[in-house]
């Protein structure tokens, strides 16, 4: 058990405000904030009749309290609308806990963690102190907890299922709690109440005066961008939080949509439910499978525990998935949050990457592991009897970090992440020409510049050109293609000689497109060609926008190693040296 001072941390906390740390990367699914799935048609159905009125008044949260409190089956004095669950937790906060500053003791707050962690924010806020209790295992410590309780314990938590771990309390916990510590007031966090199994808190909770549960729209109800919550409680804990609080801390649109989606989404969010629930037996049953320790959860996700967070939340993230990570918080060092994205088609994508970024010597499906490269040494990847011309590259240094998986003989299909969205243009364009299939994925320094990306992600996919290649037998070798864009006309030239020898010019004149520097664009084309190997010359022969030149210059450059990397049907080296 371990005792916070008013000042909120063990000695002191430092004063900073709450972010969700994130890889920078571009992702396109996230699955670091536990949010719930909506659907757009059925939410874009209400905006317009909920905005045609309530954007221009104060609004008013009475109506939208008396559906809850009918909803709840409860008076309407014991219900109360808030900004989210938080501002729900912070009022509690400020209602019951105190510095002692008016003449009374110092009030405490007895928290078992590792739980959400705002809780120990607000109460920081309101002057208690924090009393921790360890949460160890999936069952609430519910012995630990009334052990805890001494006459200065104003307000008990109770998170269940608990954020970050998915463990949960039960009836008779909460029922002890609250008979054990008539004078406290215990909160009852449901946020993740809609995927626990049971469903039997908040039941048991009606019987017990000094118990305040509280809710929210932004998990199972998939609102969370609206911040909608509400707490039912005794009237006159209601009343204290009420003037704790903001007079309209809702917004109008919010109240209404929050309303629309309760009364006619029901079976679609319980259809979600089930869904959540189904993944997040499939998921814990594949990171135990990968190693990973982890316990059940009756919440909306599963926590991990693996041998290096860091490096798996980064692997994820080049892969376009972004998981939390607990950097800094004790006990959770070692942990990912991953939450059940609700969608078949995600969780397949969800399971692949847990695989590769779990368990990167070896795959599911048998193909190349994933090894670091740190030089440019040119390494064979054909595989068997040659048929196959294929590799993965993962280039590593101190200021990106760049994977490729590249199929010379492909359709054109890609999955181009580099965080600078000209070059994911530019590389997506260049793989659709030249027919190959390509996945590559960058985090970078882009807060130093867009320099080191740009480099690196060209190296990359010429060692992965290299590596493809394995000896060069039986290619055409040479490539030339000429590439309109409009008033743009580009010529490129290929040689898969072996000898790296890039002449590009491209006569750009603006700075930058997009965020892409100009001056890097044939820097790129520079590096791709001295990592592949082979001789490269690239030329704007006329044209005005730079965007036009840019693309026809990596277009015509496609169409020329699509020539170059074909197969002439023979084995032979196509050199009179015998190896390029």
């Amino acid at each position: 058990m371990k005792t916070y001072n008013g000042t909120g941390a063990a000695e002191a906390k430092p004063a900073s405000a709450y972010a969700i740390p994130r890889v920078a990367s571009r992702v396109d699914l996230r699955l670091d904030g536990n949010e719930g799935r909506v659907d757009r048609a059925r939410l874009v159905a209400t905006r317009a009749e909920a905005e045609r009125e309530t954007a221009r008044r104060y609004p008013d949260p009475a109506a939208f309290e008396a559906f809850l409190a009918a909803r709840e089956e409860e008076p309407v004095e014991r219900v109360l609308a808030t900004a989210g669950a938080d501002d729900a937790l912070l009022r509690l906060c400020l209602a019951t806990l105190g510095d002692g500053s008016d003449g009374s003791e110092r009030s405490e707050l007895v928290l078992p963690t590792p739980t959400f962690e705002m809780l120990s924010r607000y109460a920081d806020v309101a002057g208690g102190r924090i009393v921790e209790v360890p949460w160890t295992e999936p069952r609430y410590p519910i012995d630990a907890v009334l052990a805890a309780v001494t006459e200065r314990t104003s307000l008990i938590a109770v998170v269940s299922p608990n954020n970050p771990t998915g463990g949960v309390a039960q009836a008779e916990d909460l029922v002890r709690i609250a008979e054990a510590a008539p004078q406290a007031t215990v909160l009852l966090d449901l946020a993740y109440d809609e995927f626990d199994d049971l469903r039997e808190l908040a039941q048991a909770a009606r019987a017990l005066p000094n118990v305040v549960r509280v809710r929210t729209l932004s998990k199972a109800w998939g609102l969370a961008g609206l911040r909608v919550g509400w707490a039912v409680g005794s009237a006159e804990r209601i009343e204290a939080m009420r003037a704790r609080g903001n007079p309209y801390p809702i917004a109008g649109p919010s109240l209404a949509l929050a309303r629309a989606r309760l009364e006619r989404d029901a079976d679609e969010v319980a259809a979600f439910v089930e869904r959540v629930r189904e993944e997040r037996t499939r998921l814990r049953d594949l990171l135990l499978e990968l190693g990973a320790r982890c316990d059940p959860s009756q919440a909306n996700f599963v926590l991990a525990r693996v041998d290096d967070a860091a490096a798996a939340q980064l692997a994820l993230a080049e892969r376009g998935i972004a998981v939390r990570r607990f950097a800094g918080r004790a006990g959770l060092e070692d942990a990912l949050r991953i939450t059940c994205p609700g969608d078949e088609r995600a969780m397949q994508r969800l399971c692949l990457a847990l695989r590769e970024a779990l368990a990167p010597s070896s795959s599911a499906s048998g193909d190349l592991c994933l090894e670091p490269v740190r030089t440019l040494e040119p390494r064979s990847s054909v595989l068997g009897d040659g048929a196959a011309r294929t590799a993965e590259v993962l280039r590593e240094t101190a200021e990106t970090r760049v994977r490729v998986r590249l199929t010379l003989d492909g359709d054109g299909n890609s999955d181009v992440r580099t965080g600078i969205g000209f070059l994911d243009h530019m590389l997506t364009a260049f793989a659709r020409h030249a027919r190959l299939d390509l996945e590559l994925s960058c985090v970078g320094d882009m807060e130093v510049d867009d320099h080191h990306t740009a480099e690196d992600c060209a190296l990359a996919l010429g060692e992965a050109l290299d590596r493809a290649l394995g000896e060069r037998r039986g290619i055409a070798r040479f490539g030339s293609a000429y590439a309109p864009l409009d008033e743009a006309l580009a010529r490129a030239v290929v040689d898969l000689s072996g000898r790296p020898w890039p002449s590009v010019a491209l006569d750009l004149q603006r700075e930058r497109l997009g965020e892409l520097a100009c001056e890097n664009v044939p820097h790129v084309l520079n590096s791709l060609a001295i990592a592949a190997r082979c001789t490269l010359n690239v030329r704007v022969l006329e044209g005005q926008n730079d965007h036009h030149k840019t693309e026809a210059a990596f277009k015509a450059t496609a169409l020329a190693f699509r020539t170059a990397l074909a197969r002439d049907g023979s084995e032979r080296v196509p050199s009179t040296k015998e190896v390029l």
